[in-house]
C-alpha cells in the first residue's frame, strides 16, 4: 500500500509527508502441553512492508512540506518486525522555478506563548552547522508560537544554506520535538533578485487551532504527570527506561487507523497509534525522567519504514523499541502475548540484524549490555547453565524470557529446553500450558505459562 500526497497550488508548492509504517506483529506462541514433550515448532517473525515516497516539486516562489505521519498493515501470526511512516528524510525531487520579487517584511503575528521546550533533549540540533542552528531556532520559535509568514534570518544564505537546507533543518526540529504535535507541514517562500536568494519566509501547517491545541496540551500534561508519578522517586535510569517501556505497551493499541497517529496525542490520550507515536512518546516521557531519549528513523531489514529509539543510561546509549516491544498489539484477548523484551536497550549490532537507521543523522556506536534488559534481570546466558536456568524458570512468573550470548548457546537451549523437553523440570508444576516464541535474530527464547 502506497499512500502519497503532494499538491502544488497557484505559484506554489505543498509537501505533505505521510510515512507508512508496514510492521509485523509478534509471532503466535507456540504451544505445548506440561507433558516433557515439546513439538519444537520455530515461531518466526515475518512483516509486511508498506511505503511511501516523498517528493517535492516547487513552483514559483512558495512551497510546503510536512512531518510525515506513518502507517503500516499488520497480519495475525505475523511478528515483531515492523513498519515506520513519517518524515522528510525521503528522497526529495525538486523541481524548482523561482521568480524575481522584492523582499517586503511580512506582517508578524502575535502570539500569547509558545508550546515549544526548550530545554528538552536535542539530539539532532547538536549535529547542525552554526548557519542551520540559526535557522532551527527561527522554525522552532515559529512552530511553537503558531506562527505564519515569519521572515528568516538572512545569514545562512550567505554560508550556502537553501531549500534543501530548510527541508533537513525542519524536519530535526520534528525529530527533537515531540511536544509539536499539532504540526503536519510547513509552507515557505523564497524571493529572489536575479539568480540571487535573498530571503525565505516560513509558515507552520497546523492540523489544529492554537486554542485547541492548549486544551490538547492539558489533556497530554494531565496523562504524562499520571505516568510520571507511578515511577518511585529513587528509580535509576534504566528503571525509569523499562518502566516507560512497559507502560506504553500496556496502554497502547496499534492501530493503522488511529486519528493523529504520528504524535504523543495518540498514545498519550487516545491510546492507539503507530509507530511513530510509539516512539515519539517514549522520547517525551523518557526526556521528562531527565533520560536522554531520541527518536530515530529508517527501516527493517525487509524494507519497511520504521521508528525507534536511541536512549542514553547512565553514560552509554542503547536502542529501544517499544512498537516491537507490543507482543499482541491489536487484540483484546487477556490469554495474548502482551509484550516481549527483546527490542529493550540493544546493542547496535543487534539493531543491525532487523534495524536500519536512515543515515540523516548521526548515530553512535551502542556496544554497552549493562542496561540490557536481560543483563539486569539476571537472563543473558553465555551456555546452558542449569543452576541460572533454576533460578529464572521457578520465579513463579506466567512469563520468561532468556537471552544467549553465542548462536552455540542458543542452539543447545532450544535442544536441551524444547526439543528435549528439560524445561519442565525447571518449571514449577502448576498444571498450566507452556507455550514459546523464538527469536533467532537476537538469540532469545521467551515462555509463557497460561491457564488454556
Amino acid at each position: 500500500m502506497r499512500k502519497k500526497a503532494v499538491y502544488v497550488p497557484v505559484l506554489g508548492l505543498c509537501l505533505n509527508l505521510l510515512w507508512l509504517c508496514g510492521c509485523g506483529s509478534p509471532a503466535e506462541p507456540v504451544g505445548f502441553p506440561a507433558t516433557g514433550e515439546s513439538p519444537g515448532i520455530e515461531s518466526s517473525y515475518e512483516d509486511e512492508s508498506v511505503t511511501s515516497p516523498v517528493s517535492f516539486d516547487e513552483t514559483k516562489e512558495e512551497s510546503k512540506a510536512s512531518p510525515g505521519s506513518f502507517s503500516e498493515t499488520r497480519e495475525e501470526s505475523s511478528a515483531a518486525p515492523e513498519e515506520v511512516s513519517e518524515r522528510q528524510e525521503d528522497g526529495f525531487d525538486s523541481d524548482s522555478q523561482v521568480s524575481e520579487a522584492p523582499w517586503e517584511e511580512p506582517k508578524q503575528q502575535e502570539s500569547a506563548g509558545s508550546f515549544a521546550d526548550r530545554d528538552c533533549y536535542a539530539y539532532s540540533y547538536q549535529f547542525l552547522s552554526e548557519p542551520e542552528k540559526v535557522w532551527y531556532q527561527n522554525i522552532l520559535d515559529i512552530l511553537g508560537a503558531f506562527r505564519t509568514g515569519v521572515k528568516l534570518d538572512a545569514g545562512p544564505l550567505s554560508k550556502g544554506c537553501d531549500e534543501e537546507t530548510l527541508k533537513k533543518v525542519f524536519q530535526c526540529v520534528m525529530d527533537d520535538h515531540p511536544e509539536l504535535f499539532y504540526v503536519e507541514a510547513f509552507n515557505y517562500t523564497k524571493y529572489t533578485r536575479g539568480a540571487v536568494t535573498t530571503g525565505f519566509t516560513f509558515s507552520g501547517c497546523y492540523t489544529i487551532s492554537d486554542t485547541e491545541a492548549a486544551l490538547r496540551k492539558q489533556e497530554i500534561d494531565d496523562a504524562a504527570e499520571q505516568i510520571l508519578s507511578g515511577i518511585p522517586e529513587d528509580a535509576d535510569q534504566y528503571e525509569k527506561t523499562e518502566y516507560v517501556y512497559e507502560t506504553i505497551i500496556r496502554n497502547t493499541v496499534y492501530d493503522m487507523a488511529a486519528p493523529d497517529n504520528q504524535s504523543i496525542y495518540s498514545v498519550l490520550v487516545n491510546h492507539s497509534s503507530v509507530c511513530l507515536g510509539y516512539a515519539r512518546t517514549v522520547q517525551y516521557l523518557l526526556n521528562k525522567m531527565g533520560v536522554n531519549c531520541a527518536v530515530v528513523l529508517g527501516s527493517t531489514d525487509t524494507n519497511q519504514r520504521h521508528a525507534w529509539n536511541l536512549t542514553e543510561i547512565d553514560g552509554a546509549f542503547y536502542y529501544l523499541d517499544a512498537t516491537w516491544g507490543d507482543g499482541n498489539p491489536q487484540t483484546a484477548d487477556e490469554n495474548a502475548v502482551e509484550m516481549i523484551y527483546d527490542y529493550l536497550n540493544l546493542t547496535t549490532a543487534e539493531l543491525e540484524q532487523t534495524h536500519v537507521p536512515n543515515g540523516e543523522t548521526p548515530l553512535p556506536v551502542c556496544d554497552s549490555r549493562e542496561a540490557n534488559y536481560y543483563t539486569r534481570h539476571g537472563a543473558l546466558f553465555s551456555s546452558y547453565d542449569e543452576e541460572q536456568l533454576e533460578r529464572l524458570l521457578r520465579s513463579e512468573e506466567d512469563m520468561v524470557t532468556l537471552k544467549c550470548l553465542t548462536a552455540d548457546c542458543y542452539e543447545e537451549m532450544k535442544n536441551k529446553l524444547i526439543s528435549e523437553g528439560a524445561l519442565f523440570q525447571f518449571l514449577p508444576d502448576s498444571g498450566k500450558k507452556v507455550t514459546y516464541t523464538q527469536n533467532d535474530a537476537l538469540m532469545i527464547l521467551t515462555f509463557w505459562m497460561t491457564n488454556s
